[in-house]
């Protein structure tokens, strides 16, 4: 369609608002004209829309001083043809007039106006182009291909004191660098029109192609002097401020008296999971087809649940999403089966659910550890270290160049993932174990400087960061961004599995307290928890309820079977059952022996069982019967005499029910065989019409 419209001139990335090449011209003018010619041109003249006419401003507004000076340096024309004179931008100079309101809208070089640089080169720069140039500048400093950035781009790269210098190795103009050094001399800006005289020894005529390259790459910008009028060039506040910066000290963390807002101690995953696993052993759980919980199975479920703070619940998920997450976990650690029963699709426990319920206090926690630390090859999260980290981002060292081994980029080994474990480790081993801080000041200072973790105790340049497969430039502040994401992302793992403790101030800061189970959750061996949480007391009480005292799981999980649950939850320390005849009903119909119900509570009692317990626990087993139920074919007899050569005929096996009826076991009806056997005793066999229609 280039015939019908035309060819459209092509534009350099920094050619979008005007084209640069022609502003060396119009600068000189402009630096030629009077304080009140540049005033009133800048303030009064409106330079319009590229191929529109601008709104005119009336000529009587303007002194004919003033007029004749913008009119002899081509910057207006005097449009008599709406019959009042009006002076708008000549057509020539609608570019030129257009940057000095911009110059003059962002005001660049203004400290107090930072956030104008990105609407600045927004409007200025070609936005696609542009940010192709500047990842060039980028990777020609570092030598890193295929990098990503943490942030945006202009704000944490653009505008701080390493980007001139990147600017200048990939100009590679030795005169850039003296237009540079004359900024950086006069204090970090200086006017346009007097920079040639800072450099007696070069051309003028070749000064101003290279203060040009430097300002396409955004190394130098402009400004309006607001006084003046003057155009002016000079570095970013921003990046002057960066060159000017004392390096800060590492900052300290602050200690705060433990809240009474906390999240639970023993974490969430595993106290959700043992509820899960405990109401399992009281029962198995109806699933739908797609293998969910039917509504009020999750009801029940929920029920047992430890409640959570809301301001928890926001971080961790609802309770519902709790328990989906506690089912998966039953699921992945293969400790519940689904099996179909009279129809029906069902949850059960599995032998290793039923040993993990008896595994004392420390060993739950340790199964779940060593599971996550050692992923199974076919679950193992290749991309990063998520399941145990619980985020993407990855650091390992740089091999060295004499041994060729390769980048690791995307895939990493598993011996490549102990580096950044154990300088996760060593950051949260910071923290106090059983003080609070707060989590701002945690994040600030482990991630400050050389204890960055990323850096795996060695320095920026000898390791490689990647953030969801993507390399990371390494520099101090892109890295500590990272390092930050990365605590942040782990101290949430460690806090589901009990391995640090969270908790809000009334202000609603939040705080976090290391817990002993740290030390297992990064090296192989047992949890340090509290003394005695590995024992229960279990107390069966002449009101024939049961109290069980204490974390360990394994008593209630005997008990349920037999037992109601009343009141209490697995991660709250006791469990109070209620012994009934239906609730041992339930334990006997699911396979449970009465020598079994008896030899469990005598077992588990710390005292004595009371004698009316014993007693009534008695009578209850005694007065269960197991029946045995299952198809036969019914045969009715004419007379007794008949009944009796039928009996003869099919054996012991058949069944007298009364005087003229037989059962043979089997709902299958009688075979050829025994038909023959029937007849050779007189007696003919015919099938009723219900038995036909079926």
């Amino acid at each position: 369609m280039s015939w019908l419209y035309g060819r459209r001139e092509e534009k350099a990335f920094h050619d979008k608002a005007w084209k640069r090449a022609d502003m060396a011209a119009w600068d000189e003018r402009w630096a030629g004209l009077s304080l009140a010619a540049r005033r009133r041109f800048v303030e009064d003249v409106k330079p319009g829309m590229q191929g529109r006419r601008a709104p005119g401003t009336p000529a009587s507004r303007f002194s004919a001083a003033v007029l004749e000076e913008m009119t002899a340096a081509g910057l207006i024309e005097i449009d008599r043809r709406w019959g009042k004179p009006e002076v708008v931008v000549s057509d020539a100079a609608r570019g030129f007039a257009s940057r000095l309101r911009a110059l003059n809208r962002y005001r660049l070089l203004d400290g107090a106006r930072n956030a104008e640089f990105a609407n600045y080169v927004g409007y200025c720069f070609q936005s696609y182009e542009l940010d192709r140039v500047l990842f060039a500048v980028i990777g020609k400093a570092t030598g890193l291909p295929g990098y990503s950035i943490v942030g945006d781009l202009l704000e944490v790269l653009v505008a701080r004191r390493r980007w001139p210098e990147w600017v200048l190795a990939y100009l590679n103009d030795p005169l850039a660098g003296e237009v540079l050094q004359a900024v950086r001399a006069a204090g970090g800006r200086l006017p346009l029109a007097g920079l040639a005289e800072r450099l007696p020894a070069q051309d003028p005529a070749a000064v101003r192609p290279a203060l040009d390259r430097l300002v396409n790459h955004l190394a130098l910008v402009e400004d309006l002097d607001q006084e003046t009028y003057e155009i002016l060039v000079g570095l970013l506040p921003s990046v002057r401020a960066d060159l000017h910066r004392q390096r800060r000290p590492r900052p300290r963390l602050a200690v705060r008296p433990a809240p009474a807002d906390v999240s639970p101690e023993g974490g969430i995953d595993v106290p959700d999971l043992r509820s899960l696993l405990l109401e399992l052993a009281g029962g198995r759980a109806r699933l739908r087809k797609d293998r969910t919980l039917f509504e009020k199975e999750r009801d029940r479920f929920l029920g047992v649940m430890e409640p959570l703070p809301g301001w928890l619940q926001e971080r961790v998920g609802s309770p519902g999403d709790r328990l989906d997450k506690a089912a998966r976990w039953a699921r992945v650690l293969e400790l519940v089966r689904e099996l179909r029963a009279a129809g029906a699709l069902l949850l059960d426990l599995t032998d290793e659910g039923r040993r993990w319920l008896g595994l004392g206090f420390t060993q739950q926690y340790a199964f779940l550890y060593a599971y996550v630390r050692d992923l199974p090859r076919d679950q193992e999260q290749v991309a990063a270290d998520l399941a145990f980290l619980g985020s993407r981002i990855t650091s390992v060292p740089v091999p060295p160049k004499a041994t060729g081994e390769p980048d690791y980029g995307w895939h990493i080994h598993r011996s490549q993932r102990e580096p950044l474990r154990r300088a996760v480790h060593r950051a949260f081993s910071l923290l106090p174990e059983g003080e609070f801080v707060t989590v701002a000041s945690f994040l600030d200072h482990a991630a400050y400087g050389e204890h960055n973790p990323l850096y795996l105790g060695t320095s920026a340049e000898r390791v490689r960061v990647r953030n969801e497969g993507r390399l990371i430039l390494p520099l101090e502040e892109q890295l500590e961004e990272l390092g930050r994401r990365l605590l942040k992302a782990a101290l949430e793992r460690l806090v589901v599995f009990g391995c640090a403790q969270l908790g809000r101030e009334p202000g609603g800061a939040l705080v976090v307290a290391r817990r002993p189970r740290l030390e297992a959750y990064f090296e192989a061996g047992a949890p340090a928890v509290a003394p005695g949480a590995d024992v229960s007391r279990v107390i069966v009480q002449p009101d024939f309820t049961i109290v069980v005292i204490g974390l360990a799981a394994g008593p209630s999980a005997e008990l349920a079977p037999f037992c109601d649950r009343v009141q209490g939850s697995a991660g709250q320390g006791s469990l109070t059952f209620r012994l009934s005849r239906e609730s041992v009903q339930k334990g006997l119909a699911a396979g449970l022996e009465p020598a079994e119900v008896f030899g469990r509570l005598e077992r588990l009692s710390s005292t004595p069982l009371p004698q009316n317990v014993a007693a009534q626990l008695r009578t209850w087993c005694d007065w269960v019967r197991k029946v045995s139920a299952g198809p036969a074919t019914l045969i009715r007899c004419p007379d007794e005499a008949a009944a009796e050569r039928v009996l003869a005929a099919l054996g012991k096996s058949a069944e007298r029910l009364g005087e003229r009826l037989v059962a043979w076991p089997g709902g299958g009806g009688l075979n050829a065989a025994l038909r023959r056997k029937l007849q050779e005793q007189g007696i003919v066999v015919e099938v009723e019409q219900a038995s036909r229609e079926r």
